[in-house]
């Protein structure tokens, strides 16, 4: 067998030379993917944390906008400014356990990360152990140098977290905004607001009650001097009222209400005997005047009109003549502020009687429709003659003094305050002989404090009905029916 030439030295050297290049330049470019990989983590770590303070500041400066919001609220409610205060303390407080919690969460993941990558390496040498009989004719180089550049990221990332994790916790100096400190001076200083704004608006509260119970002490003594100069300015009404109802006597009936008050007294001056109702209008539509069977030309009892229109007392009116079987009013006649039959002019001694839209009592003699108008009648009729006209006694006819001499009779006035009084004298007929005569009706008046006094229809026609009952005694044994009413209401 020939023996093989060996190699010279040269050429040994130059095929060692070309065996070693490859594995450095192997070696720097694994080196370099190290480096690659360490700084894209530090890169990375340094924006997460950029990311994170941005974050946190963000979430701090409303956390800081949202306290100052909350204080202006707070200074208009106090019982909540106190707990409004601890609950932004409190989270605070969390806020900064939270940047704890999450500095010791990133150091976590790095350890989990690096025991990730350790169980990587485990699976992948399971996996190469699997697989070794597969790839047996692998280079045993080829596949280290393959696993070297595959883990050369990781273990640069593995590198830089364990040589150069950065601190995700917030600089002791650099923050100001975030510095638990300067957190609690802020904190602080806003307590010391709150309880100043506190104690200000308690000596506020003290001072508005100290003022509102002097305002009620006050308006307690106003009231107090109202109640009593109220009094004191009815007490001549009082008086007055006492000492025209002592003329009348002793009411022997009495109807009161918020409307009305009527009192009924017994009138016996020994020649002629009837009865006197007093009538105080506390409202003006408690007294109106009805129309017979409510149609011009119909009549009715006094008796039935006060049941039909629900009254609590009514008289005659004025007077009537008859025609074609019916029964009209005398003369100038309003009902509800209308004139039923036209203003006619006062003639033969008539004179018109009723009341105003105010409740005062209106009459007298008319010769113009402007005249009467001026005094806004509601309601009235007309009868004859006037007997007193402010407190003074008017001339009567002498037609009717004799015409005739006494008759059951009917009238009606007004005292000074304008309570009314009417008077219903009973008699046995018309033909003089019983009754009253209008002289005798007109002293008893004037007597009696009343200012104006205006004679009714009488006769047959008087009538006096109060509490559902005839009063009087009607000459004609029954009553007798009339076109016009006066209704009392309660």
């Amino acid at each position: 067998m020939q023996a093989s030439p060996e190699r010279p030295p040269a050429e040994a050297r130059r095929s060692n030379s070309r065996k070693g290049l490859p594995v450095k330049a192997f070696l720097l470019f694994w080196f370099i993917l190290i480096l690659l990989g360490a700084l894209a983590t530090y890169l990375y770590s340094n924006h997460l944390k950029q990311q994170m303070l941005n974050e946190m500041q963000t979430h701090t400066d409303q956390q800081i906008q949202a306290l100052k919001s909350d204080y202006e609220k707070q200074l208009t409610a106090l019982s909540k400014e106190v707990s409004g205060l601890q609950g932004k303390v409190q989270s605070f407080n969390e806020l900064l356990t939270f940047t704890k919690d999450n500095a010791n969460n990133k150091t976590d993941n790095s350890n989990k990360l690096y025991t990730q990558l350790n169980e990587v390496k485990q699976q992948l040498n399971t996996l190469q152990k699997k697989n070794g009989l597969a790839k047996m004719n692998v280079d045993a180089k080829q596949v280290n140098r393959f696993f070297m550049l595959a883990l050369a990221p990781f273990i640069g990332l593995l590198g830089c977290i364990l040589l150069v994790h950065p601190s995700l916790s917030f600089p002791g100096s650099t923050s100001s905004n975030l510095q638990k400190a300067e957190v609690t001076l802020q904190t602080q200083s806003v307590g010391k607001q709150l309880d100043e704004a506190k104690q200000t608006a308690t000596y506020t509260l003290s001072t508005i009650r100290r003022t509102s119970e002097l305002y009620k002490q006050t308006t307690q003594t106003m009231n107090e001097l109202v109640v009593t100069a109220s009094t004191q300015s009815k007490r001549p009404a009082v008086i007055y009222d006492r000492r025209i109802t002592a003329k009348l006597g002793v009411p022997y009936e009495r109807v009161d209400s918020n409307r009305i008050t009527i009192e009924l007294f017994k009138v016996n001056p020994g020649i002629y005997h009837g009865y006197a109702m007093k009538v105080k209008l506390k409202d003006p539509t408690a007294m109106k005047m009805s129309l017979g069977s409510d149609k011009l030309g119909g009549s009715e009892t006094t008796m039935r009109a006060v049941l039909r229109h629900g009254a609590i007392a009514g008289i005659n009116a004025g007077g009537f003549a008859d025609g074609d079987g019916k029964r009209y009013p005398l003369s100038t006649t309003v009902l509800n502020g209308h004139y039923l039959t036209g203003f006619q002019s006062s003639f033969k001694d008539l004179s018109f009687v009723g009341l105003s839209n105010d409740g005062k009592l209106i009459g007298g003699k008319f010769y113009s429709q402007g005249a009467l108008d001026s005094l806004k009648p509601a309601f009235g009729a007309t009868f004859v003659p006037v007997l007193l006209q402010r407190g003074q006694k008017m001339p009567i006819p002498d037609k009717w003094k004799v015409s005739p001499k006494r008759a059951p009779r009917t009238v009606i006035g007004n005292y000074k305050d304008d309570q009314l009084l009417i008077i219903v004298v009973d008699g046995y007929n018309e033909s003089g002989g019983s009754g009253a005569t209008l002289e005798e009706l007109q002293g008893k008046m004037y007597n009696l404090g009343v200012q104006d006094a205006y004679n009714l229809d009488g006769g047959g026609s008087s009538s006096l009905i109060l509490n559902g009952r005839v009063v009087n005694k009607p000459s004609d044994g029954n009553l007798r029916p009339v076109p016009t009413h006066f209704l009392f209401y309660k």
